[in-house]
């Protein structure tokens, strides 16, 4: 069976970026990844998450956890910020060039494109290369995706639709699924804590074209 390590970045007293209207990173990350989670589990794939609920969990933890689980693929998903509020794209860091974390991010990436219309960085891919912990401390090939930026007001807008929460963790799980040669299934199992079931699980679900 497939293992794959799901990091939802920051978390309890981290809040991570934090967008012009007070939009907060952790709570965008939790969401998506819950609904991640919830995606792979339901096409078969073991996933070892980091977090659940509203917690902190320091970097070492999060490495620790995914190499003590043997884990194939890590997948961290964090959303982005910097001053300028002009950035607008999707970007996926790995650690170097030429292995299989640049093979799932170049797929995750795509799918990620497709789905929001943003852009990507710089580089032709979206893919850079970065020294960040979750990329270099994981025994096996590790993606950190950043889901757009929480400083563009209008990306801030978007991220706080619970809605659009869905449409980032299907293209997640789909690129997922499409590294390890998965299809993909927008199935969710019922994994989620009480009370943490994200606003896209509510009210009922919209197909995924």
């Amino acid at each position: 069976m497939v293992k794959v390590g799901l990091d939802i970045g920051h978390g309890g007293r981290d809040p991570g970026a934090i967008g012009p209207t007070g939009l907060q990173e952790k709570d965008v990350n939790l969401s998506v990844g819950l609904i991640v989670l919830s995606l792979l589990e339901g096409n078969g794939i073991e996933t070892t998450v980091t977090r659940t609920t509203d917690v902190f969990v320091s970097l070492r933890q999060r490495s620790d956890m995914f190499n003590a689980a043997d884990v194939d693929l890590v997948i961290s998903v964090h959303v982005n910020k910097v001053a300028d509020p002009a950035p607008n794209y999707v970007a996926s860091f790995v650690y170097g060039r030429g292995g299989r974390a640049e093979s799932a991010a170049r797929l995750i990436q795509e799918e990620l494109r497709r789905v929001t219309g943003w852009p990507g960085p710089h580089s032709p891919d979206g893919v850079m290369v970065r020294n960040l912990h979750m990329v270099r401390e994981t025994h096996a090939p590790a993606v950190v995706v950043e889901m757009g930026f929480i400083s563009n007001p209008e990306q801030e807008r978007q991220l706080r639709d619970g809605s659009f929460h869905r449409v980032l963790a299907v293209a997640i799980a789909k690129g997922i699924c499409r590294h390890f040669s998965l299809p993909f299934r927008e199935v969710l199992t019922e994994n989620l804590p009480p009370g943490i079931v994200p606003a896209t699980l509510v009210g009922g679900l919209k197909p995924y074209a």
